[in-house]
C-alpha cells in the first residue's frame, strides 16, 4: 500500500486543526492580569480643596469644574483633568520609565470636552515630569488595598506626577480653572479579560484626596456599559462615576463592539478550517478504508 497521500492529506487535516484550535484558544482565552486595579490619588493643597457633600454632588451641575477627574481615553492612554487645588498626582502600580506624561498650554474654565480633545490631539504639548514616589503613607495604603484584593506583590511601585508651575498659574488665575495632563503607557492597561469583554478596577485612595470622577466617554465602539461602585451624577451622563470617601473602588465593565465583528469573522475561519480538515482527514483515511474494506473474489 502506498502510504503517501494517507500521510499528505494527514499533515494537511493536522495543520488546518492546529490553526483552528489556536485561534479558538485565542478567542476563548481568559487574561487574569486584568485583575490588577488602577490606583491614582491626585494631591491636593487642604486649603484649597472643595469637599463637596453627596447631596450637592447629586443636585448641583457646577460641582463638576471643582473636582479632578480621571479620563480613560484608551487602552494605553488616559487624561488627567486637574483643578487648581492640584499639586501633582500619584499613579500607583507604574514606574516613571513606564509611561510618559505631557500637558497642552490650554485651560479651561470648567468641565470642558475641548480641553480633554486638545489634549489627546494637539501636537505641541509640553512634557510633564514623573518620578519614583517617596511617600512612605500612600506606598503602606496602596500595599493594603493589593492585600485586600488578594493581589500578590511585594512591592507596589509609585509615581508622582508633578503638575508644571506654567500650568498651575494658569490655572489659578482663572475661577473654577482646570487643566489636563496626558499620560501614555508603554503597555496597555489590564483592561482585557477576554477577547470582546474589558474589565478595569480604579482605586483613587480617597483617604488622601478629595473627591474624584471617573470618566469613560472618550471610549469609542462600546457597549454594554457596567459600573460596579461610585457614585451615579445625573448631571453627567451614564458614562461617569465617581469616588469619595464612602467609596473609593469602582469597577467599570463592558463590551468592545469592534472585537465582537472581529470574533464573528474568526468563527467563520474557525467553522471554515474546521470543516476542511475533516474533509482531509477523510481523504488521509480513504486508502486505509478501502483496503479494510476491499474483497478478492
Amino acid at each position: 500500500m502506498n502510504w503517501r497521500p494517507t500521510i499528505y492529506w494527514g499533515s494537511l487535516a493536522a495543520v488546518f486543526a492546529l490553526i483552528a484550535l489556536a485561534l479558538t484558544r485565542w478567542i476563548t482565552a481568559v487574561h487574569l492580569e486584568s485583575d490588577k486595579p488602577f490606583a491614582i490619588v491626585f494631591d491636593e493643597h487642604a486649603p484649597l480643596v472643595h469637599e463637596p457633600t453627596r447631596s450637592t454632588l447629586l443636585t448641583a451641575t457646577p460641582e463638576r469644574r471643582h473636582l479632578p477627574s480621571l479620563v480613560i481615553t484608551g487602552y494605553d492612554e488616559v487624561v488627567l483633568v486637574v483643578t487648581p487645588a492640584t499639586r501633582g498626582i500619584h499613579i500607583v502600580g507604574y514606574r516613571p520609565d513606564q509611561l510618559s506624561c505631557a500637558a497642552p498650554d490650554r485651560i479651561s474654565v470648567g468641565a470642558s470636552t475641548a480641553l480633554i480633545t486638545e489634549a489627546l490631539h494637539v501636537l505641541q504639548l509640553h512634557p510633564v515630569t514623573a518620578v519614583n514616589s517617596t511617600d512612605a503613607a500612600l506606598a503602606g495604603e496602596a500595599a493594603q488595598i493589593g492585600d485586600t484584593l488578594g493581589l500578590k506583590r511585594n512591592s507596589w511601585p509609585i509615581t508622582d506626577i508633578i503638575v508644571p508651575a506654567s500650568l498651575e498659574q494658569k490655572i489659578k488665575a482663572v475661577n473654577f480653572g482646570q487643566g489636563a495632563i496626558r499620560c501614555r503607557f508603554r503597555t496597555p492597561l489590564p483592561a482585557s479579560p477576554t477577547f470582546t469583554d474589558r474589565s478595569i478596577t480604579i482605586v483613587t485612595l480617597a483617604s488622601q484626596s478629595s473627591a474624584t470622577i471617573l470618566d469613560v466617554s472618550a471610549l469609542a465602539d462600546i457597549s454594554d456599559l457596567r459600573f460596579f461602585g461610585g457614585l451615579v451624577l445625573p448631571w453627567a451622563g451614564d458614562r461617569t462615576r465617581i469616588f469619595d470617601h464612602s467609596d473609593e473602588l469602582v469597577s467599570v465593565e463592558w463590551s468592545d463592539a469592534t472585537a465582537q465583528e472581529e470574533r464573528d469573522v474568526i468563527l467563520v475561519i474557525i467553522g471554515a478550517l474546521a470543516a476542511i480538515a475533516a474533509s482531509t482527514a477523510l481523504e488521509a483515511l480513504r486508502p486505509i478504508v478501502e483496503r479494510l474494506t476491499h474483497v478478492e473474489y
